[in-house]
């Protein structure tokens, strides 16, 4: 997904970034098991080591500021 940018640029998003490690079908299921867990249950953690991101890209994901736009 591709938005203009102020200046007229294109700004990438998501796995059209080229050092991005996950791709949006990634996301969308780290954010299903995340709804899906019981409160501090590991779960970030076990996702983080599936996906091969640290546990800081998990609770970015979780609290929206990464992939936000991202359903």
């Amino acid at each position: 997904m591709r938005t203009v940018t102020a200046r007229g640029g294109i700004a990438r998003k998501g796995s059209e970034i080229k050092t991005a490690k996950l791709r949006e079908v990634d996301v969308v299921e780290i954010k299903r098991q995340l709804s899906l867990a019981l409160v501090d249950d590991g779960t970030a953690a076990r996702l983080a080591r599936a996906f091969n991101v640290s546990d800081s890209t998990i609770a970015s994901i979780k609290a929206g500021r990464t992939w936000g736009w991202l359903e």
